[in-house]
Formats: structure tokens, sequence, C-alpha cells
């Protein structure tokens, strides 16, 4: 059974700093800031995207793009588009929830994507259907597997999340809440386009 999830800490996220979002905890000087804008142009030097085709409605329309980190594999999956009807300044509250694990190709073993299957899902069927929070980027790759939802209200979200935890497993994730109401993190993986 998932235990609640009514506390957590701000943790500097993997990429989203990299990609130009603010962490809670970014205080990097400014030789690893420059490293960070270094690993920000390799990143997106590296994407190229494909529009995923699928019959579903323009907001349930994904795109992949595929990269590399150290010479390892990322898989970049993103909303194609902003759902319909959807203010990015409503929804001001941009959630990461990381999944570490180990792997020498950096990607997660079949059993270790299954379960991340299950929690995605059990998170996006909750939240998007009650329009509390949208699923917008998930980045997999180089032993750590991310999430981007964002949200209308932190506390809401934590609370819908252990609603669609009841009962499952207890999953080895991290959460990580900023602020982000213009979508920045976001729009840097759109841009990569």
């Amino acid at each position: 059974m998932q235990a609640p999830v009514t506390s957590f800490r701000i943790i500097a996220c993997m990429y989203l700093p990299l990609l130009g979002a603010l962490c809670a905890r970014q205080t990097a000087g400014s030789a690893q800031k420059r490293g960070a804008l270094v690993m920000i142009k390799r990143i997106l030097a590296g994407l190229f995207a494909t529009t995923v085709a699928t019959a579903a409605p323009a907001e349930d329309k994904w795109a992949v793009a595929t990269a590399e980190d150290g010479g390892r594999p990322l898989i970049i999956r993103y909303r194609a588009t902003i759902p319909n009807g959807v203010l990015p300044s409503a929804y001001p509250n941009m959630i990461a929830i990381t999944w570490n694990f180990e792997s020498k190709s950096g990607m997660p073993s079949p059993a270790e994507k299954k379960q991340m299957n299950v929690l995605e899902d059990s998170i996006s069927n909750v939240v998007e259907p009650r329009k509390q929070a949208f699923l917008t980027v998930v980045v997999t790759g180089n032993g750590v597997c991310e999430w981007q939802f964002y949200a209308k209200d932190q506390q809401e979200f934590m609370m819908l999340m252990n609603e669609a935890l009841a009962g499952k497993p207890v999953f080895p994730i991290q959460i990580s809440l900023q602020k982000d109401p213009e979508w920045a993190a976001y729009h840097q993986f759109k841009g990569a386009e």
C-alpha cells in the first residue's frame, strides 16, 4: 500500500535546472551555471522530435525526442500542445516526480518501466479528468525518469496523488515543487522541436 505523502522536501531536479527552470535549491556558482548551460546546449542540440500520430484529440497528441547525455540515451516525451481551454497561468505549479534507478544502459528494466507506467497512469487518470493538473513532459534516461505536471494547487495535487496511489505498492519517488506560471520548463522542451 502506498503511504500517503503528507510532506515532501524540495530537491534539485536533475533536468529542470539544465533546461532553465528555476529549482528551489538552485544555488550554483558561476562555473556550475556555465556547465549547466553547456549541458543545455548539448541536450537541445541532440534533440530531434517526431510527433506521435494518433486519432486522439489534439490535447492528447504527444511528441517524442531523443538525445544523449554522457553517451547514454534520453527519451523525452512531451505534450505536443497545451490542452484546449487550459491557461498556463491557471496552472502555475510545476510538480516534478522523479524515480531514480540503477541501469548500465541508463534506461529502466522492463519490470521498472511497467511500474513507472502504473505510476504515470494512476496519477494522470485522477488529476487530468478533474482538470486539477496536466502531465506535460516525461524524461527517461541516465538512471532517472522524471514526470512534469502543471497543477492549479500543490496541496490539491498531493491529495489527489495520494488518492491515485492508495492501495498500490510504494514507489521510489521524490517530489519537487516550484512556481512556473509561464510554463518555462515545458516550453524549453517544446521549443527544442
